[in-house]
């Protein structure tokens, strides 16, 4: 793998990121399900996440794990590491956000 080819790549990952950081995970997920015309129950199914985990995540209860992201991101067609990096993200805006309001 040569060097340009893992910067192209980890550019096009940080400008995506970029764009949706501080978006909770779920409700990128549930953009994607309408998108690819996919319900929770067959993402559930296809993940081996149980269906109401993916039903809180979406609805922004429940945070993801490593491991579920990186099974989300391996059934939504995303780079690996993709959902646990928009968690991270989304972590720290909810600190800072926690931060700033004491």
């Amino acid at each position: 793998m040569s060097l340009f080819w893992l910067c192209r790549k980890h550019s096009f990952i940080n400008n995506h990121i970029d764009i949706i950081k501080g978006i909770h995970p779920g409700k990128f997920i549930e953009r994607e399900l309408k998108k690819k015309n996919l319900t929770q129950r067959a993402l559930a199914e296809e993940t081996a996440i149980p269906f109401q985990t993916i039903n809180a995540i979406i609805a922004g209860r429940r945070n993801l794990t490593t491991e579920q992201a990186i099974k989300l991101d391996k059934a939504l067609g995303y780079e690996e590491g993709f959902f646990a990096i928009l968690q991270t993200h989304y972590d720290i805006a909810q600190y800072k956000d926690k931060e700033l309001a004491n």
